[in-house]
């Protein structure tokens, strides 16, 4: 097969990376609106959405074992694709809380997925072309903010009820696309499942996922509740179009000077700046009084999830074998996709019943603990980096 990455190759993963997360811009902002508008409470929204990071940590890793195993990323996304749009039918189809419970168990365990191997594909690609890892990913901010204004925008018009026709007209054009990618270069080892759940015994690596999990965890559970919180503040389907619109775009500017940032600084250097970021942007949203009021705060979210996320793939990318690459990113979207989204949905429900205000003050406090975690493994890591120069 030939793997000569040309410009046109580069910009069909780019258009790809946008279009599916256009999709996840309609499914973030839009889809507890839709639970809302079905009758349920917030503690039932908040299970449902606990749901989908639960089927993650089930099922992440595992595909990104399969995707390294059978040595393809392309046709496993073009698979997941297709399944998540056939099961997405599950969720507008469904009324009551028992049967979306059902459907979105099945929905999930092909939609979220997709990213973790996107994001492998992507690090395989400038890992040949020499480019960084935030030029391709910052398509995926626009792909998100467009869909999210454009979004609420239509759906003011034509009801939340018809939501999912936007979802599966973006996920169609996102794997009409994804046909045109070039794949992984196949590797002359074939990993063995043995050699994945090695990972998993790693001290430095486990100690990495739980401190990046307690602070995704405070973002996981601003995405299940974001919606509902405006609304709560009197803004319509429109300001939370908004909202979601102005936070990926915020961070374009983080992800294009991403190759300076990681090259100049520690990524865990960078998750402790980011940790303190998350920490002043909860506060201010738990002080906030009008949703006029929030959505300037929302250009934090470059310096809170696109320096987080950023920094955590990377960091993840260092620490694992290049043949493993699939499952290291596999295993990173498990614990802070899946297990911060379990309790961040779960927990951010129970909260938020019990006032908005106090779920934000929890998250900020959160967060600015993983702050000190964070910085004391990066001076023990650079201590441990010079103690091996000058052995």
């Amino acid at each position: 097969m030939e793997h000569k990455i040309t410009n046109n190759r580069k910009w069909f993963l780019k258009f790809t990376i946008l279009l599916y997360f256009s999709t996840v811009g309609i499914i973030l902002p839009y889809f507890p609106l839709l639970f809302s508008h079905r009758g349920l409470d917030s503690s039932q929204i908040g299970t449902l959405l606990a749901i989908g990071p639960f089927v993650s940590t089930l099922v992440q890793f595992l595909w990104g074992v399969v995707s390294d195993r059978l040595q393809t990323v392309k046709k496993l996304v073009i698979f997941l694709l297709i399944m998540g749009g056939l099961s997405s039918n599950l969720i507008f189809s469904s009324e009551s809380f028992r049967s979306l419970l059902a459907a979105v168990f099945i929905f999930y365990a092909f939609a979220w997925p997709v990213i973790p191997l996107l994001d492998s594909l992507t690090l395989a690609t400038v890992k040949e072309t020499g480019e960084g890892y935030g030029s391709y990913r910052l398509w995926g901010s626009l792909g998100f903010a467009i869909s999210a204004l454009l979004g609420g925008t239509i759906l003011k018009t034509i009801g939340i009820e018809n939501v999912g026709y936007l979802y599966q007209g973006l996920l169609c054009a996102c794997i009409l696309m994804c046909t045109l990618i070039l794949d992984t270069r196949p590797s002359a080892h074939r990993v063995t499942f043995n050699e994945a759940k090695r990972i998993l015994g790693r001290k430095e690596i486990l100690v990495f996922l739980f401190i990046a999990t307690l602070l995704s965890t405070t973002n996981k559970a601003n995405d299940a509740f974001l919606g509902l919180y405006i609304q709560h503040l009197g803004g319509s389907e429109q300001a939370v179009g908004w909202a979601w619109t102005v936070a990926p775009l915020s961070e374009i500017p983080i992800f294009a000077f991403s190759g300076y940032l990681m090259t100049r600084f520690h990524e865990l250097y960078l998750l402790a700046l980011a940790s303190i970021a998350f920490g002043l942007r909860w506060i201010l949203f738990s002080l906030v009084q009008s949703p006029e009021m929030l959505i300037p705060v929302q250009l934090l979210h470059s310096l809170t999830f696109g320096l987080f996320f950023m920094s955590a793939v990377g960091y993840m990318s260092r620490l694992v074998p290049q043949n493993l690459r699939a499952s290291g990113q596999g295993l990173l979207s498990t614990f802070i996709g899946g297990v911060a989204g379990i309790f961040g949905s779960y927990m951010g429900g129970i909260l938020f019943s019990s006032g908005p205000r106090l779920l934000y003050i929890s998250l900020a406090i959160v967060s600015l603990c993983t702050f000190w975690f964070f910085y004391r493994h990066y001076k023990s890591t650079v201590q441990k980096i010079a103690a091996k120069k000058t052995s």
